[in-house]
């Protein structure tokens, strides 16, 4: 096998294992150390999220997503984008 081929099959492989396997959910997230998908960092910026997620939740693109989910009593990033809060 030529060398060109092995760094080829190499790059399917690595292409293979960034597919993403949680299904439902947009992007790519990696894991933690026990294989858990690792949560949104709450100093993303509302902007982002709304950016990524394609909806508008009526507050300052510059507001932390942790400060929007604990003043609307929300547990998750995915508890958000599945209750419908964004319109």
């Amino acid at each position: 096998m030529s060398k060109s081929l092995l760094i080829f099959d190499e790059i399917i492989l690595i292409m293979k294992k960034q597919n993403n396997d949680a299904p439902g959910m947009r992007g790519n997230r990696s894991r933690n150390e026990s294989g858990e998908l690792r949560k949104k960092r709450v100093d993303t910026h509302i902007s982002t999220i709304e950016k990524q997620y394609g909806i508008d939740l009526n507050v300052r693109g510059d507001q932390h997503l942790g400060t929007y989910l604990k003043d609307h009593e929300i547990k998750s990033l995915n508890d958000l984008i599945q209750g419908g809060q964004g319109k």
